[in-house]
């Protein structure tokens, strides 16, 4: 989420915290967000485990399409529970009951 306007901004993960959502991203850098979390009261992403700024996987994404595709990606990853990772690096089958 971002407004532009950092009021707004500090605001919605403001309410978004207090609504209890597990996972709330916030675009922009990472000073930006520890700057709306310092001023709700939280003192860094870290210790919420719930905020997640700058939003999104490192992915190299150049633009808003890519930007959205990393979005994404984190959002998998988070409600999965893993750590992102190449599938390379697995050594156990992809899906469940594959070989």
């Amino acid at each position: 989420m971002k407004t532009h306007s950092l009021a707004h901004d500090r605001e919605w993960v403001r309410r978004l915290l207090a609504a209890g959502l597990p996972y709330v991203g916030v675009l922009g850098p990472h000073a930006r967000t520890e700057s709306i979390l310092r001023e709700i009261g939280r003192s860094t992403p870290a210790d919420t485990g719930r905020v997640f700024g700058p939003v999104g996987l490192d992915l190299g994404a150049d633009g808003p399409r890519q930007v959205a595709l990393s979005i994404v990606a984190e959002l998998l990853a988070f409600t999965a529970g893993r750590e992102p990772r190449h599938l390379a690096e697995r050594k156990e089958a992809i899906h469940a009951g594959a070989s």
